[in-house]
């Protein structure tokens, strides 16, 4: 799951990473990917950290999941009550918004 807003999951405020990340590095992911332990990519949060789903921020990992031909999960929509994620904008959780990522990847 990714972005990790403020290193926990948003519905259920558990540790997403040991150091707490918002973000794992790319180099990381990567690796990952390589040895078999990532063989998709979900759920992507993007709209809990304020952010579209064709914000650049993003890019770097979809680029990693056409390359090695990995499926994405993408969560559309809102968020219940509780979320834990002061920075969540849900308006973009629109599945509309999908349009630019599609069409790049």
């Amino acid at each position: 799951m990714f972005p990790c807003p403020n290193g926990k999951v948003p519905y259920s405020l558990q540790p997403c990473y040991s150091n707490g990340e918002t973000w794992r590095a790319v180099n990381w992911v990567e690796q990952q990917i390589t040895e078999g332990m990532i063989n998709y990519f979900g759920e992507i949060l993007y709209q809990y950290c304020g952010i579209s789903p064709s914000d650049s921020l993003l890019f770097t990992y979809y680029r990693l999941a056409q390359k090695y031909n990995l499926p994405v999960g993408i969560h559309t929509g809102g968020a219940g009550p509780d979320h834990g994620s002061p920075d969540i904008k849900m308006e973009m959780g629109k599945p509309l918004l999908m349009k630019a990522v599609l069409t790049l990847f």
